[in-house]
């Protein structure tokens, strides 16, 4: 399917480097806005996650749990600069209506912020789930290089640009009005009620929602079959009268966390 994201692929792979480097093992949802879960499975190629399935379809069961999240993530390239700048006070010292202006100057330049409401992770997944994928893998009905989501984290208050084409002068400038109770540092990373784009120049692509829109999955963790020496893994403890064939050594797998 076709979206901002086709053909980008300088673009996508720095989103999800610098997602990596704040965040370690945290890779981003691109395109955002894709409906994904727990237990979906498929090829992540060039920071692009393409879905082929869910566990369920192979008759895997699993159990998830929820954490409620506050946390405020800023993922931005290069270049780009993110200022708040002033409206109208109403005795509170909190502009009612402030603006936030970003610039963006170079090629496949882009800014990410929000707050990260939820995480949804998958439990205890290793020994279970690892059998029967190997099953599946063993009768070449489970492709190697598939990665399963094993967290996912929505996010509200989400706003992500990038520049359209090759274009190095780009600019967006939004007013959003903050809930005047909050605290003031706490005023852009969770306060916003809606976002309203009053200018924007070169932006190719760009996303703004609000404490009332639907929230979005903005990054997850992911797990990968990957090839375990079985003399390593069951070490000192083998008895001395096993035998570990080669051809069991080659085949067996377990689940990793995917860091690359």
């Amino acid at each position: 399917m076709s979206n901002f994201f086709t053909g980008r692929k300088g673009l996508t792979e720095a989103i999800a480097s610098t997602f990596r480097k704040n965040y370690p093992s945290l890779f981003p949802n691109l395109p955002f806005f894709q409906e994904l879960s727990v237990g979906d499975f498929g090829h992540y190629e060039n920071g692009i996650f393409t879905k082929k399935g869910n566990l369920s379809d192979f008759d895997i069961k699993y159990d998830c749990s929820s954490h409620n999240l506050h946390t405020f993530f800023n993922c931005s390239s290069a270049n780009t600069s993110c200022q708040e700048v002033g409206g109208q006070a109403d005795g509170k010292i909190i502009p009612v209506k402030p603006t936030l202006s970003v610039k963006l100057e170079q090629e496949n330049a882009y800014f990410c912020c929000g707050v990260f409401a939820d995480q949804i992770l998958l439990l205890d997944p290793a020994k279970a789930i690892e059998k029967r994928i190997n099953f599946l893998t063993a009768h070449n009905i489970w492709n190697k290089n598939y990665c399963i989501i094993s967290s996912v984290y929505t996010a509200r208050n989400f706003i992500f640009m990038a520049t359209a084409g090759k274009a190095v002068q780009a600019a967006v400038e939004l007013s959003y009005s903050p809930i005047l109770s909050a605290p003031i540092d706490e005023v852009l990373s969770q306060a916003a009620v809606h976002y309203n784009i009053t200018k924007k120049t070169n932006i190719g692509h760009i996303i703004c929602t609000g404490t009332d829109t639907p929230q979005v999955v903005a990054c997850m963790q992911m797990l990968k079959l990957k090839r375990s020496n079985l003399m390593n893994y069951k070490g000192l403890e083998t008895p001395p009268e096993e035998v570990v064939s080669l051809d069991e050594e080659e085949q067996y797998y377990v689940l990793s966390i995917v860091d690359e």
